[in-house]
């Protein structure tokens, strides 16, 4: 636990942590003179409910942030109440058209708006995709996360619609915002899967922006020549452990598109065989042969590997199963009847061939 500057109070240091990204984007963005943020959604991870500190911090952040910039925002599969987009902020009204489906974002966005300092757009997606224009030069087209396939197809097609209205307004550069997965992209973490409903390559207009940026899959990467996924700002947990997390500088200039990966500094969760490694301040695990070694270092976890056992290091001439077994029971059988159990391997092998077939 850890306290902020100015609140005052203790608050969990990975909460912290994310709050210091948002902060490290902002200050970035203010020392460039970067007026436009683009965020391609999941900016919570609970869906059913979000703590009240976290969503507190959040807030604050982003109503900072909205003084000085213009945040365009889109909900991912994360941001929504229930993982199907089932439950709607007006359920209860029958008479009520246009609903959208309940997001974390959208009270956010209502609050922000009210101040009347607060964002231009927050969160603001309709069912089927948005145009959002800023300063009147760079026009964003925003497309939701959905797992139903045919509906992501028919988003992304409403977003070349989209993209072709109001052509008489002095449009420098178009952009695709949207949140979903593509089949063949690296997804970069343990906890994002891959789904039947990602959408393939040749589903994302690309041809029809100057670029197109996704969130979902977590490791930074480029898709196709003017198509990338944005990646995670930072890494979340072991299964984050590995990649280069931070956000992107984008200027974009008569359809040529210049992208700078800037790292954000936020402790990362690192495994080596070497305290050298240990810099104080990430998320460590030290995986040794020693079982006598310890770390009083609360951010050390101490996993201790034995040798090899001798049965890991047969030179086994026959890689049938049958074959593996005898070797297996002489280094492994020690005063047991190893002619039985070499005999008892084959039949309950035996059997289980005939099982799975």
């Amino acid at each position: 636990m850890e306290s902020v500057p100015g609140w005052g109070g203790l608050y969990n240091s990975r909460l912290l942590d994310a709050y210091y990204v948002l902060q490290q984007i902002h200050t970035y963005a203010s020392d460039h003179n970067i007026r436009n943020i683009l965020f391609g959604g999941d900016l919570f991870h609970q869906r059913q409910m979000i703590h009240k500190t976290t969503y507190a911090l959040v807030y604050f952040r982003l109503y900072w942030m909205s003084r000085f910039h213009e945040i365009t925002m889109i909900p991912g599969n994360h941001d929504y109440a229930d993982r199907k987009g089932n439950i709607s902020l007006f359920s209860t009204l029958p008479n009520e058209v246009n609903c959208l489906n309940e997001t974390a974002l959208q009270p956010m966005e209502w609050i922000l708006s009210s101040q009347k300092r607060g964002l231009e757009k927050l969160a603001a997606v309709s069912l089927e995709g948005e145009e959002i224009v800023h300063e009147k030069y760079a026009r964003v087209v925003t497309v939701p996360y959905t797992e139903d396939l045919e509906q992501a197809k028919k988003f992304l097609k409403q977003a070349v619609r989209s993209k072709h209205f109001g052509l008489n307004k002095k449009i420098e550069c178009n952009i695709l915002l949207a949140h979903q997965g593509i089949q063949g992209g690296r997804v970069g973490s343990d906890y994002v899967l891959v789904s039947p409903g990602d959408v393939q390559l040749s589903d994302i207009p690309y041809k029809d922006f100057d670029a197109c940026f996704f969130g979902h899959f977590h490791e930074h990467q480029q898709i196709c020549e003017n198509a990338w996924f944005i990646g995670a700002t930072h890494e979340h947990n072991w299964g984050d452990s590995g990649g280069k997390r931070g956000f992107l500088h984008v200027t974009i200039n008569n359809g040529n598109v210049d992208i700078k990966r800037i790292e954000t500094s936020v402790p990362k969760f690192v495994t080596s065989d070497t305290l050298d490694d240990y810099n104080g301040k990430d998320f460590f695990r030290l995986v040794t042969k020693d079982p006598t070694v310890t770390c009083a270092d609360e951010r050390v976890e101490v996993i201790y590997q034995p040798e090899e056992s001798e049965s890991a290091d047969l030179e086994v001439e026959n890689l049938d199963p049958d074959g593996m077994i005898e070797p297996w029971v002489d280094a492994n059988g020690s005063d047991l009847d190893k002619k039985a159990l070499t005999e008892l391997g084959k039949s309950l092998l035996s059997d289980a061939k005939g099982e799975v077939l």
